[in-house]
């Protein structure tokens, strides 16, 4: 049977469109009902269905609160609703039937659909251009061809065929409309946002044919600690001046962070470390670095915590077992490497610095979604984005990110960067490897269905920490039988 919307839609949709929502009303046929019950995550929603439209009236009349969203799922369209001008209703409604004024406004929505079949892109009916597609970084050539594909789609008048399915709203005010009042003539889309615990929608704002700001608004309570750090990085950089790293402009909507589209008008290819990239981090360091005892550190508490997750945890997914204790037992290894009471220069970090959440100008690096920014070791970014580039985006093999790790501690600016500040190279990609597989290990372990790209991840961490350890026992072995000639 074809549905009209996939079950983890329901708690989506209604977030996205009132942000306070804890009351969701179901109207949709019986049949159907046991198919959208079956809902992953309600996203702190209390899901209500209903068969008949009038006790599906009667509801609405007993339940008179605040953040109330209907959502009607059956073929027949809703009658007319007395509702209040003040009421904090929205009602969404995917019936076929276009004539009858519910209440309030009526606007008109279409969306386009993730293979899954649930809903990916979201955008006004009358869109002339996929405005969307500003929420989707084409640092690829899969993403050049579904950018061509979509604006030739829309040029040519083809929008009805290339979406999944419609909708309309009907609402007094609309979160979406209220932001975008903020922006003079502004056009709207909405990225539903990935499934898992840190899932947030964003929404792009275009002006006059270009994206200006995004607004990004979280789904669950993890995601609203990530949009906070963003917001509170964000604000402290904006003290201060960059020449060669590019930052949004950020702007606190509630819980919602509204920034500014870093993108530069003509971006370069982004696909390599290079010196622009460099030169960017370098400078991030002599505005941002401090020295600091390793124990007091929130990213070492954080790894610990991580490690313990690992080690208690059971796995819920396809990851192989024996490969999760040889990362386990290798991240434990790393860990008592380190000597707590020792110190190390930290500094400001994005935290996951990849081709698809930056762009390149010829001498600057523009740096977009700094949700994970924290402060880590020098080069965390650097080994981040050679690390996350190789696996996701060229395919290649550990021999190749190895050799870019020589060549990274051998480039003249990491030089110039080692010698000022007196750091250990070594250590510090001791301390990515540590920190980074296991803060996405812990996560990936409770993910009921995993994507397959972290498959290749695994497997290139398991090979990176193996011979890293295996490199450090050889060093010893050297340099005590050195010690023992001597």
């Amino acid at each position: 049977m074809k549905y009209k919307i996939q079950p983890i839609d329901l708690p989506v949709l209604a977030k996205i469109f009132q942000p306070a929502a804890k009351l969701i009303f179901v109207l949709a046929n019986e049949e159907d009902q046991a198919y959208y019950q079956n809902i992953p995550d309600k996203l702190d929603c209390s899901i209500q269905f209903f068969d008949k439209m009038v006790n599906f009236l009667k509801a609405i009349e007993k339940n008179q609160v605040d953040h109330l969203v209907l959502i009607n799922l059956g073929a027949r369209g809703l009658p007319k609703i007395p509702v209040p001008k003040d009421a904090n209703l929205i009602i969404i409604d995917f019936s076929k039937n276009k004539s009858t004024s519910i209440f309030g406004q009526r606007f008109h929505f279409d969306f386009i659909n993730n293979p899954d079949r649930t809903i990916r892109w979201i955008y006004e009916s009358q869109l002339k251009k996929p405005v969307f597609l500003n929420l989707y970084n084409a640092s690829g050539l899969k993403g050049k061809l579904i950018h061509t594909f979509f604006k030739i789609g829309f040029k040519c008048g083809a929008k009805k065929w290339l979406r999944s399915g419609s909708f309309q709203v009907f609402a007094n005010q609309l979160f979406l409309q209220e932001v975008n009042n903020q922006l003079v003539r502004a056009k709207y889309a909405v990225f539903t946002g990935t499934i898992g615990e840190n899932r947030k929608a964003v929404v792009s704002y275009e002006e006059d044919g270009t994206a200006t700001k995004f607004l990004k608004f979280p789904l669950t309570h993890q995601a609203k600690k990530l949009v906070k750090t963003e917001g509170e990085v964000l604000e402290s950089l904006q003290k201060i001046t960059f020449k060669h790293l590019g930052i949004p402009n950020p702007k606190r909507v509630g819980s919602s962070l509204l920034i500014s589209n870093v993108r530069p008008t003509k971006p370069l290819k982004n696909k390599d470390l290079t010196v622009a990239h460099l030169t960017a981090l370098y400078e991030l360091y002599n505005r941002t670095a401090t020295y600091v005892s390793l124990s007091s550190s929130s990213a070492w508490q954080e790894i610990h915590e991580n490690l313990r997750s690992i080690e208690k945890g059971e796995i819920d997914n396809s990851l192989d077992p024996k490969k999760v204790k040889k990362l386990a037992l290798g991240l434990r290894d790393l860990a008592n490497r380190f000597d707590e009471s020792e110190g190390m220069i930290l500094s400001t970090t994005h935290g996951d610095l990849t081709p698809w959440n930056s762009y390149l100008s010829k001498d600057k690096l523009h740096v977009y979604d700094w949700e994970l920014a924290q402060k880590l070791p020098l080069f965390y970014d650097a080994f981040h984005y050679i690390f996350q580039t190789n696996i996701l985006v060229k395919k290649e093999s550990f021999g190749t990110i190895r050799q870019e790790i020589i060549d990274l501690k051998n480039h003249l600016i990491v030089q110039s960067i080692l010698a000022e500040y007196k750091v250990d190279f070594e250590q510090a990609y001791q301390f990515y490897l540590l920190r980074n597989v296991s803060y996405y290990l812990s996560r990936y372990m409770q993910q009921p269905k995993l994507h397959e790209q972290a498959h290749w991840l695994v497997a290139i961490w398991l090979e990176s920490i193996e011979e890293y350890l295996k490199n450090i026992e050889s060093t010893h072995l050297f340099r005590a039988l050195i010690a023992n000639e001597v």
